[in-house]
């Protein structure tokens, strides 16, 4: 259950990002620093095994 928490978390900041258009504007809005959503990124790519596209 824990894990699925991580992954819905991950997904919210991906959503974030590309409804703001940037990792500095989703920072702002969901007051996390810009260095965590970045992690949060690259989590997900390395889960996707792929690059993303913002």
């Amino acid at each position: 259950m824990y894990k699925s928490n991580i992954n819905l978390n991950l997904y919210k900041t991906f959503y974030d990002v590309a409804k703001s258009g940037s990792i500095s504007k989703a920072a702002q809005n969901s007051f996390t620093s810009q260095p965590a959503i970045s992690k949060s990124i690259k989590k997900i790519r390395r889960r996707a095994r792929s690059s993303i596209i913002l």
